[in-house]
């Protein structure tokens, strides 16, 4: 069977993108690289910077496999790294989420860091006191909410 150069370039084109797909998909499931690649750890690293993560280095290439042993992988499962990264995005949304309530409520006049915390807790009822109280400190830190310390309340 003959292959025309043309072929020959797209089968090759289609392998490198794939390849930089890889890596990309890789980096952002949070698994070190795992080929030695050129375009695996052009993606690998671009995804990186894209994420603010410090790029990586492609793995050495030798021949002599380090032996796995069975007691680093007790407890291990697919979903743990997944896990972590859907934690972070549940953060962020409940980060926004908590943004939108404080916003509304502060729309109705001046509220007490109490007043603040029920109104967060009528939608995230499960949610611990320390973890709104950080969020409602962050609001404050970045002056999306100010609070008035001759009335004690936040504006």
């Amino acid at each position: 069977m003959k292959i025309t150069k043309r072929q020959l370039r797209r089968i090759i084109k289609e392998a490198m993108v794939q390849s930089y797909d890889l890596g990309r998909e890789d980096s952002l499931a949070g698994i070190r690289p795992q080929l030695p690649d050129e375009d695996y750890m052009r993606g690998y690293n671009e995804a990186q910077m894209d994420a603010g993560l410090p790029t990586m280095q492609a793995p050495s290439d030798s021949s002599r496999g380090k032996k796995l042993d069975p007691n680093l992988l007790k407890g291990a499962f697919p979903g743990k790294i997944r896990g972590m990264y859907e934690s972070k995005i549940n953060e962020r949304r409940m980060a926004t989420d908590v943004f939108k309530i404080v916003t509304r409520a502060l729309n109705h006049g001046p509220k007490t860091h109490q007043q603040l915390l029920a109104n967060i807790l009528d939608v995230f009822p499960n949610t611990s006191d320390e973890e709104i109280d950080s969020h409602i400190d962050q609001l404050e830190d970045s002056g999306d909410i100010i609070f008035n310390p001759s009335i004690q309340k936040y504006q």
